[in-house]
């Protein structure tokens, strides 16, 4: 299983999965963010990079998958690229869409969290929910 955790803030994301890595022992966590630092350390920057960002990053996934683990992609609200992650998991994937209004969200996600309504240990219940249903 793979989850698209997009949108919200950087804080509200680490703090929804550092609730689902407490409750589900073969799940783990990819930020984009701290793909995009290793990325920039290696001198590849550059405006546009989110495309192939979310590509590495759901290669990662791929891999993490091999390994019997389930992975949580983080990142900021790339409405343009869900796409990519579609392509990558047709089956056996979730998107979901941090928002702070609901209908903010573009097409693709399976799922649209109101941050302004629900605490990261709600939204980690019901993405856990989610989980369950989905195996």
């Amino acid at each position: 299983m793979v989850i698209l955790l997009s949108g919200g803030t950087r804080l509200a994301r680490a703090a929804i999965a550092s609730k689902l890595l407490e409750k589900h022992s073969k799940l783990r966590h990819l930020p984009m963010e701290e793909i995009a630092s290793s990325m920039s350390m290696l001198g590849i920057t550059g405006k546009g990079s989110e495309p192939m960002l979310l590509s590495l990053a759901c290669e990662c996934a791929h891999d993490m998958e091999k390994e019997k683990f389930s992975t949580i992609i983080s990142c900021a609200a790339h409405d343009e690229n869900i796409w990519i992650f579609r392509e990558q998991f047709p089956k056996k994937a979730i998107a979901i869409a941090l928002v702070s209004k609901p209908g903010d969200s573009s097409e693709g996600y399976d799922v649209e969290a109101d941050m302004k309504k629900m605490t990261a240990e709600h939204a980690a219940n019901e993405i856990s929910k989610i989980l369950g249903a989905k195996k």
